[in-house]
């Protein structure tokens, strides 16, 4: 999780610019677009507790982190309004789907007694990694533009993807 607010999270920190300078709106372009991201998570949970009572776990945490990856790489790509959005439904979607299964899984895997103290470590990895890829996102974007940032934000996501499923297949498995 700390790796997705860095990488994914902290790249949405370039939506004010993203909107005046790729997109060539305004504010009101930057809400439509954090928007968008709102509407894919409301969708990813409302998806999420509909099968809560199925074994899908896992797997549905794998799909959102591919997914996530790929909608930020498009969105990084776009430069048209309607098919930005859509990409970030994309990506609010994924989002949604990694960070909800993740705290599920962890809630559901660790003992009683112990349960506040790992929720505390992982609520201070999550929300604390946001402000870092943040801080990575303003520094670089200025020297290689704020679509190549948000790409390189992607790759960096979609290796993590595909290093979880190569090397820790548990995690398609869980229930």
């Amino acid at each position: 999780m700390g790796l997705v607010s860095i990488f994914g999270l902290g790249m949405l920190t370039l939506l004010p610019a993203w909107a005046t300078d790729v997109l060539h709106g305004d504010v009101t372009t930057k809400g439509w677009l954090v928007s968008a991201r709102g509407f894919g998570s409301m969708v990813s949970a409302l998806m999420l507790a509909y099968l809560s009572s199925r074994r899908y776990r896992g797997r549905l945490w794998t799909v959102g982190a591919f997914v996530m990856p790929v909608a930020l790489f498009f969105f990084a790509w776009l430069r048209w309004l309607p098919l930005s959005l859509l990409a970030m439904v994309g990506v609010g979607w994924g989002f949604m789907m990694i960070s909800n299964n993740s705290n599920a899984m962890i809630q559901s895997q660790v003992p009683d007694e112990l349960r506040g103290r790992v929720m505390g470590v992982y609520t201070l990895v999550f929300f604390g990694s946001m402000p870092i890829g943040s801080l990575l996102a303003g520094a670089l974007a200025p020297q290689i533009s704020e679509p190549l940032t948000v790409m390189l934000g992607a790759s960096l996501l979609m290796v993590l993807a595909v290093a979880t499923w190569i090397f820790l297949p548990a995690i398609r498995r869980q229930e």
